[in-house]
């Protein structure tokens, strides 16, 4: 009996052998490396035996399958398809070729029929988050060495761009949310997605001074929020304050007027509105005042004396004269004259710098006399000086037609001798006296001659 199985299966299996085809299916001409698995059907004629296994065979770029690679199998007797996996080494070519191989029988099919072109998939990087400060731009940022690689974005509220690493201004919630990235060469592609997010900067800061300000004094700047965590900085036209404090003190000089500006930095790095502030740095001026009596500060009685002023390094001058340390009324002017005054007054003009800055400056004191004495009275005489004011040399003449030698001494207001010579008087005329090294201000003189004392005043500029 088991003879009679042996000679029926001798006869039958060649019969059932026969006629099995296997082809491949694929028409696709393009593969992509890194895309996974490919789909490869296949079409079978005849039967395949229990335990049958498909193989899908790549050849090498030249189309050989003298050494092929194993790109799938699948275990079916009949029709199907095979899932294929391109090993990410496989060099890029142009000339591929796919077939599929059986186990029980074995059978070889042909090739697909087409070259198949293998390209490796773009390689970029991006990242998987982008933060962005409100009102502000950002760069959504992709990273590649392939300067061949064509990128096409899609993103919330319909936003779209082909640039690599495109720039979102003035940011919005209307741009929060998931940007997609196609990057494409030689027909593959690859698909990358990032989540935008968005902070809120601050509003500007409250931006204070104690501007306007005298030249010489402090300077307070304040730049000041609700979180105190947050870094203040100050930009002037000649001052940058970078170091975060919310209050800044120098000394500035005139070059310092100008606009400053501040910002707000939060705590994630999101810039905030600027807030401005003008700073007036205001020039002092410091005058210095001279005032001079006429006819002099020793008069006979009853006899009027009016003062005169020049006041040097002003701006816009405002004049209160004083005597004997109370305010004048009415005496506001560059002139003042004063009428039944007693021996031993004294007179002394104030001047007010009329800017921002007010400075206060006091001239000298000048103590008015009344001439009382026979000798005071007849025999002191008047001297007539010019140039007045003089800026280094001065002529006098004298109440005399005298010749000789004279005593000249000049003293400033305070009585202090400020020099003293012997100069010859010729028909009652001293001339070309020096007074170039003295100190500008008032001045008196006396001249002494063998006929008798001379006085008068003069200005030095």
């Amino acid at each position: 009996m088991k003879r009679l199985l042996y000679i029926l299966l001798l006869f039958f299996v060649p019969l059932i052998t026969k006629g099995q085809l296997v082809a491949v299916v694929y028409t696709d001409t393009l593969i992509c490396l890194g895309s996974n698995t490919i789909k490869l059907p296949y079409s079978t004629v005849g039967t395949f035996l229990s335990g049958n296994v498909f193989t899908a065979q790549l050849s090498d770029a030249n189309g050989s399958f003298a050494s092929p690679i194993l790109i799938g199998t699948d275990t079916s007797i009949t029709s199907d398809t095979i899932f294929c996996t391109i090993p990410a080494t496989t060099p890029a070519g142009s000339n591929y070729r796919i077939r599929v191989v059986s186990s029980n029988p074995i059978i070889t099919s042909g090739s697909n029929g087409n070259n198949i072109r293998i390209s490796p998939a773009p390689e970029f990087t991006l990242d998987s988050e982008f933060h962005a400060c409100a009102r502000r731009k950002i760069e959504l940022s992709v990273a590649s060495a392939d300067t061949a690689i064509s990128y096409s974005w899609s993103g919330p509220s319909g936003y779209t761009s082909i640039v690599q690493s495109p720039i979102i201004n003035n940011v919005s919630v209307l741009h929060w949310g998931i940007y997609t990235v196609v990057g494409s060469k030689s027909g593959c592609s690859v698909t990358k997605n990032t989540f935008l997010t968005m902070d809120v900067p601050p509003p500007a800061p409250a931006f204070t001074s104690n501007s306007p300000i005298c030249l010489g004094d402090t300077l307070i700047l304040s730049s000041r929020w609700m979180a105190a965590a947050f870094s203040a900085y100050i930009i002037g036209p000649n001052y940058i304050d970078s170091t975060g404090g919310s209050s800044r003190q120098f000394v500035p000089t005139l070059a310092d007027t100008g606009v400053y500006i501040s910002y707000i930095y939060d705590a994630g790095d999101c810039l905030g509105d600027t807030a401005y502030l003008h700073v007036t740095i205001n020039q002092v001026f410091v005058p210095t005042a001279v005032i001079w009596p006429m006819p002099g500060n020793s008069v006979n009685p009853y006899t009027p004396v009016t003062f005169y002023s020049r006041v040097y390094n002003h701006y816009k001058p405002r004049y209160q004269w004083f005597v004997n340390g109370k305010p004048a009324a009415g005496a506001t002017d560059t002139m003042f004259t004063i009428q039944n005054f007693s021996s031993g007054d004294k007179v002394h003009l104030m001047v007010y710098s009329d800017t921002t800055c007010t400075q206060i400056v006091p001239s000298d004191t000048v103590t008015l006399y009344i001439k009382l004495g026979v000798d005071d009275v007849m025999h002191v005489g008047r001297i007539s000086v010019y140039p007045n004011p003089a800026i280094d040399k001065l002529s006098l003449r004298l109440g005399s037609n005298a010749n000789g030698p004279a005593t000249i001494e000049l003293y400033n207001t305070l009585g202090q001798g400020s020099m003293k010579g012997i100069q010859v008087v010729e028909h009652g005329v001293l001339s070309n006296i020096d007074v170039s090294s003295l100190p500008s201000g008032m001045y008196h003189i006396l001249v002494t001659d063998e006929q008798g004392n001379y006085k008068g005043d003069f200005i030095k500029d």
